[in-house]
């Protein structure tokens, strides 16, 4: 959101921009999470994030997935 990130409410604003730095975006953090152990990810998604909402979704790699819920 703007008030986290300025640049977030500028590119909302012009759809061509968003949907050209989501995807370059997505395609970074499914590499940071692929290279994250599980205990790390599953740290980090305990995370609150009230100031964010989902913008899209895409599927986690099936080894990452199996690594996740191997820690219950």
């Amino acid at each position: 959101m703007e008030k986290i990130c300025p640049l977030a409410g500028e590119l909302y604003k012009h759809e061509k921009a968003l949907l050209s730095h989501t995807r370059s975006a997505k395609r970074e953090i499914l590499n940071l999470v692929r290279d994250l152990n599980p205990a790390e990810l599953h740290e980090i998604l305990k995370i609150e994030e009230p100031d964010t909402f989902k913008i899209g979704e895409d599927d986690l790699d099936p080894v990452v997935l199996a690594q996740l819920k191997s820690l219950g």
